[in-house]
């Protein structure tokens, strides 16, 4: 009886199963149609869809074949063409059978007229209600005479919705959308209701998951009060902000709309906290300061209350570093606040140089814009080969400013990325010299094709002082290595001075590179880099480095590899980088 059962079911899967070896059924198709419906039909008809299905039969296809008309008419209609001309042609005694689809997509459909009527508590009010009225109607998306997609058409009801809800009316509907095509004129009449709903006002701020950190950390970021008129814009901000400090590795924030009076608005938060205490650790090369190795130590929650404290160790071939910072959470001005010390110990060029620093900043990151006001005090000592020393102290005030507008920053094909600082100190304020800093570096991505991409960069700097040897290095200039001037060895471009090459008070550089895909996440990479450092703009003599390089686009951003020579001096140098420029 067992065999028997056992026949049965062999013979069902069979009869459903393709035979080994057997050819699947297949036909060609042909789309006869202007370029941007063709690339609609192809991707989304069914009839090309499942065109390479297993269970592709004649009979199968007779079915499609029969829809196909239709189903694209329903397509076209997505881009705003409701009176399209198609035909369809089976020639199913061809070997293998034929399908030909022709489709002219006649004239696009234009809006003709909008009627945005507002209802609810909202009507109750004459004033207000025209106001916030000739407000959404001026933000409409589709105005007369604009195409009318679907998409465009779903994308105006959402913002219109979005808008009314951000004047705090949290509850708002859409209680009627209709748009009414005209095939024949090739208009389409749109209406659309929305239904108010109460005026809402913040409530409680609840929030739960805390277990390490403390309260204020998360209260400190509210900027509403309870009252105030309710703005989802506020509760995105404010999920943004908490997710961005690094206490927290999850962040939920969630309005609770009460049905009834008073017409609150509570706001749960729930987070989820990271590990206090952190420790990093790191080995690599750098072409610009050889064999390096890194110690770090974070912990999250000095003095309890949420303050972070980071220590690291950094020991490199021809420089050593050490810092302690303390960063106090952000205020609800959207500004943190920094204070660090720090030593330095560089041995480039045969410039020995020793930095002590301590300082405070205070910082604003507002999405890609970075603004940044730091005061610090710094000594170093700096020895050249020929024996001179000089020692150098300032207390210096500096402001930078950051934007990074690219379409990605792991991998940036197109934007811009601009720096410019000013800075300076006198010297009688705890200074040696009185000089005033300015520098300047940009960054823009050109698109090329549909993969390559042109990458330019400039770099300017300059700082007023009456002499060099009494003002820091870090306010002086030197180039050359990987991100500067490619071909010459790190800083090695600079004021010839006792031996070694010193920082000078002048610096101009330039860059073109050209990348092309070659295979999955590596390009290839053409460049050519010009420029210097000096004492003054007079003795300034730029210097060329050109190459080619290979670029992996990495999970965390491009590493590039050059090979470059330095056109003067007649050298090959190989450099590495990693990441934006800066």
């Amino acid at each position: 009886m067992k065999l028997h059962i056992f026949a049965v079911l062999c013979a069902s899967l069979l009869c459903v199963l393709p035979a080994a070896g057997a050819e699947l059924f297949s036909y060609d198709i042909v789309i006869d149609a202007p370029s941007e419906i063709k690339s609609l039909l192809t991707q989304y008809l069914d009839v090309v869809r499942l065109r390479t299905s297993e269970r592709m039969s004649a009979e199968q296809l007779s079915r499609l074949v029969d829809a196909t008309p239709d189903e694209a008419a329903r397509l076209l209609e997505t881009e705003g063409y409701f009176a399209p001309l198609i035909t369809l042609t089976y020639q199913k005694d061809q070997n293998p059978p034929r399908v030909l689809l022709r489709v002219s997509p006649g004239e696009l459909v234009r809006v003709d007229d909008v009627q945005l009527s507002l209802q609810g508590v909202l009507a109750e009010n004459a004033k207000e209600l025209e106001q916030i009225r000739s407000q959404l109607l001026s933000a409409w998306s589709l105005p007369k005479g604009a195409v009318f997609t679907q998409k465009g058409w779903d994308d105006a009801k959402k913002q219109t919705l979005s808008l009314l809800q951000e004047k705090g009316f949290g509850a708002a509907s859409i209680s009627q959308s209709e748009a009414r095509v005209n095939p024949d004129i090739h208009t389409v009449e749109i209406l659309l209701a929305l239904d108010s709903g109460a005026a809402y006002r913040f409530g409680e701020v609840n929030i739960t998951g805390l277990k390490h950190y403390p309260e204020s950390l998360v209260r400190d970021q509210v900027k509403f009060a309870r009252g105030d008129e309710y703005r989802r814009s506020e509760l995105v901000n404010l999920q943004g902000w908490l997710h961005d400090l690094p206490q927290f590795s999850l962040v939920v924030v969630d309005p609770v709309l009460s049905p009834t009076p008073p017409y609150e608005a509570n706001v749960n938060i729930d987070v989820q906290e990271t590990p206090r205490h952190k420790i990093t650790t790191g080995l690599g090369y750098s072409t610009n300061t050889g064999v390096k190795s890194e110690l770090g130590y974070r912990f999250l929650n000095l003095a309890d209350r949420g303050w972070i404290s980071e220590s690291k160790l950094r020991l490199e071939q021809y420089e050593q570093a050490a810092e302690t910072s303390v960063t106090f959470p952000r205020q609800s001005s959207g500004y943190e606040h920094r204070v660090s010390m720090g030593y330095l110990r560089s041995d480039v060029e045969n410039l020995l140089s020793r930095t002590w620093r301590m300082g405070i900043s205070r910082q604003r990151q507002d999405f890609n814009l970075s603004r940044t006001w730091s005061l610090e005090y710094l000594a170093e000592r700096r020895d050249l080969a020929d024996g001179t020393k000089e020692n150098p102290k300032t207390l210096a005030l500096k402001f930078q400013w950051l934007r990074r507008d690219v379409d990605s920053v792991r991998d940036p094909r197109q934007g811009t990325l601009l720096q410019l600082e000013v800075g300076g100190a006198h010297e009688k304020v705890l200074s040696d010299a009185t000089f005033l800093h300015l520098y300047g570096r940009g960054v823009r991505y050109w698109p090329v094709g549909p993969q390559g991409v042109v990458i330019t960069r400039v770099e300017l700097g300059q700082t007023f002082a009456n002499e060099q040897a009494n003002v820091p290095s870090d306010w002086l200039f030197r180039t050359g290595g990987a991100g500067s001037v490619r071909g010459y060895d790190y800083q090695s471009l600079g004021v010839e001075s006792g031996g070694s090459i010193v920082p000078g008070r002048v610096l101009a550089t330039a860059s073109l590179e050209y990348q092309i895909p070659v295979y999955h996440e590596w390009r290839a990479a053409a460049f050519v880099d010009h420029g210097s450092a000096a004492g003054r703009w007079g003795e300034l003599h730029g210097v060329t480095g050109a190459g080619l390089g290979a670029r992996w686009v990495s999970p965390v951003g491009v590493l590039g590899l050059d090979l470059a020579r330095g056109i003067e001096k007649q050298q090959w140098r190989f450099h590495v980088a990693l990441g934006l420029a800066f």
